[in-house]
């Protein structure tokens, strides 16, 4: 009996270690998936944007850790969004759900440069799994100690977000309060910074520092590059001397991505690393200036003109966003006919496909 009071003693300080140590995993910085991070990023592109993310740690090891992360967000105005995100994570035989909504309020501070700050609030639920626990049957299922870890919590969450052009520098606590415990001191910061190294190529290096309480605080250092925003591969390492790679495509507005992480020489012995997955799906905005092609109507030439102005001042658009709202105008235009413009001016005309044809261009010069 009293190896069961031990065994019993052992497992409630083991998963109290997993549950103060349980931000690092939970909020760590996962593959093209800041919103996890920071609620700061909530709606910062265009559309609706719809993410589930799946990574398996230490696979190899029984009940290792799982977690499971779906959100959906976006803009209900040019400069505010929300969202929500529903995470599930397991690790031995603690549980932990969390479901939270997220909001986002971007100020533009001044050309080219803005502050976006982001809020998130829900329930945090712990519980704990007895099943997964080796020989679970022997132990007493009336100690009250089995039951200490079962509790909803309220948790909230702040973040910012800078940028500047290509420049991004966030700063969160994912984690900032929950219910009945002190305020968190997990944080999670990080720079990027884009720039072409040709014309169809990309390249992003990034940093990032987590401080972690309880253990070691962890920084990070990585570098992104893609191909006209149709393939990409980032490497990286980080200071618990872990070393990962993920690479993805995106076709359309549909996103895949999967990524591995080594262990560490203090687990690989017993683990294989981490895997990671990402589905990312974005539904677009439908743009005011469209030309419905479907009916009746005459297209103008001044709604193709608002669209390209439009589209050169977007600054949240992707370069596959860009490319593939271009072509659409481009087919639009091979539409047209000399009955679109019956009794317009012949010198009007010829102006506007001037200028058409110029922002065209233009645009074409930044892809």
């Amino acid at each position: 009996m009293n190896k069961l009071y031990i065994g019993v003693a052992l497992l409630t300080l083991s998963v109290s270690a997993q549950a103060q140590n349980l931000p690092f995993d939970f909020y760590s910085f996962k593959m093209n998936n800041m919103y996890n991070v920071n609620p700061a990023y909530t709606g910062k592109t265009d559309g609706v944007n719809i993410i589930l993310d799946a990574r398996a740690q230490s696979k190899g090891v029984p009940n290792a850790t799982k977690n499971l992360m779906t959100g959906v967000h976006g803009k209900f105005t040019d400069n505010q969004a929300i969202g929500g995100r529903i995470v599930s994570d397991g690790r031995g035989a603690f549980q932990v759900l969390k479901a939270d909504f997220t909001y986002a309020s971007k100020i533009k501070l001044a050309t080219d440069h803005a502050l976006t700050l982001g809020l998130s609030a829900g329930v945090f639920n712990k519980s704990l799994a007895i099943s997964r626990i080796e020989n679970y049957s022997a132990l007493d299922q009336t100690d009250p100690t089995l039951s200490y870890f079962n509790t909803t919590q309220f948790i909230g969450g702040v973040g910012a977000l800078y940028t500047y052009k290509t420049l991004e520098v966030s700063l969160s606590s994912p984690h900032l309060v929950e219910t009945s415990q002190a305020v968190n001191q997990f944080l999670n910061a990080s720079a990027a910074y884009t720039f072409k190294a040709s014309k169809d190529i990309n390249v992003t290096p990034w940093v990032s520092y987590q401080n972690v309480p309880v253990i070691k605080n962890i920084a990070g250092l990585f570098v992104k590059s893609s191909y006209k925003d149709l393939v990409w591969l980032q490497v990286g390492y980080q200071s618990n001397s872990s070393f990962g790679g993920m690479f993805g495509a995106n076709i359309g507005n549909f996103g895949l991505g999967y990524g591995f992480q080594l262990n560490n020489k203090a687990t690989k012995t017993i683990a294989v690393g981490t895997h990671e997955i990402a589905f990312t799906f974005k539904i677009n905005k439908r743009n005011k200036g469209a030309i419905n092609t479907n009916d009746n109507s005459n297209a103008s030439m001044l709604s193709i003109i608002n669209r390209l102005d439009n589209l050169t001042a977007n600054k949240n658009m992707s370069k596959a966003e860009l490319r593939a709202e271009l072509e659409k105008i481009k087919v639009e235009l091979k539409k047209l006919s000399a009955s679109n413009f019956a009794g317009e001016n012949p010198d009007t005309i010829e102006q506007n496909i001037n200028v058409i044809d110029k922002k065209i261009k233009e645009i074409e010069a930044q892809l």
